[in-house]
């Protein structure tokens, strides 16, 4: 367990220059890009991926924020073994600043803990949500990377994350009621413009991601007329579940298994993406973040 307290840390609040972070061979886009992890079901290992491709990304030095943006019961800050001093209710309670709640996790990146057992903050109001996002979109132009550990379900919050993130992760497994949730969070991701992109978890080998990842594509394109590109596929390692037992993130406990080595092969992808999607805080006004959640 790693030292309780929260450690201040220096981000200076002068404008930065766009600037390049090796990412394996790849050159990363300019700094403060957004990477949300949605899913519809829980149990499909969803904080396991936002907190392991949030070391991956920080791996060369990359500068990265880790939200937990399960506010009412989060466990990323269990994950990355921390104990936080402060968490986002301190923040939400008008206490003190976002970036006066941030901890510091594994290999340095910054964590935003949630809190644990605040049922009122399991759907914020309009007013807190919109100023939650703005606050969170000043923060993040801080870092290289920010990764969002979404709730699971279609939450009006989770789902205003979900649509202010650039680049929105669906995770899901072969499971077919992990599918049928995935379908609807990825219906309500369309009705607001978004096609996320889809990542298979527990698969038994790649081609039995590659057939969830088709069938998925055709339903999606059929009933939604955008189908949720593959990119990547996460295999059944028994090392994820050891780390989890330790409070260990596995890239950092089994840096050779193979859950390991997918999760930093997703990371490549995403610093080497040339067309992401857009959002709130780096591509425009969005005033669709903030309207009612459709009917799936």
């Amino acid at each position: 367990m790693r030292d309780p307290r929260t450690i201040p840390i220096p981000i200076s609040t002068a404008p930065r220059r766009p600037e390049s972070t090796r990412l394996g061979e790849a050159r990363q886009a300019v700094a403060g890009r957004t990477v949300a992890v949605v899913s519809g079901k829980g149990g499909v290992g969803k904080t396991s991926l936002a907190v392991n491709l949030a070391l991956a990304l920080a791996e060369n030095g990359a500068r990265v924020l880790l939200v937990d943006g399960d506010f009412a019961l989060g466990s990323v800050d269990v994950l990355c073994g921390l104990a936080p001093h402060r968490n986002v209710s301190a923040y939400l309670d008008g206490a003190c600043p976002l970036a006066g709640t941030l901890a510091v996790g594994p290999r340095g990146i910054a964590v935003l803990p949630s809190a644990s057992g605040r049922s009122d903050l399991s759907e914020l109001d309009s007013p807190t949500r919109t100023r939650l996002l703005e606050d969170l979109g000043t923060l993040s132009r801080r870092f290289d990377w920010t990764v969002v550990d979404l709730p699971s379900g279609i939450g009006s919050t989770g789902m205003a994350l979900a649509r202010w993130a650039e680049i929105p992760l669906l995770l899901t497994t072969p499971d077919p009621a992990a599918l049928l949730h995935a379908y609807a969070t990825a219906k309500l991701l369309a009705a607001r413009g978004r096609t996320p992109r889809l990542v298979v978890n527990r698969v038994r080998t790649e081609a039995e991601g590659a057939e969830v990842a088709r069938r998925f594509a055709r339903t999606a394109s059929f009933h939604l007329g955008a189908a949720p590109e593959l990119w990547g596929t996460l295999p059944e390692d028994p090392a994820a579940q050891r780390a989890a037992a330790d409070q260990d993130p596995f890239v950092v406990a089994a840096p050779r298994a193979p859950v390991s080595v997918r999760v930093r092969e997703l990371a490549h992808r995403l610093g080497t993406d040339e067309h992401p999607q857009g959002s709130a805080h780096a591509g425009g006004d969005r005033k669709d973040l903030f309207l009612p959640v459709p009917a799936a």
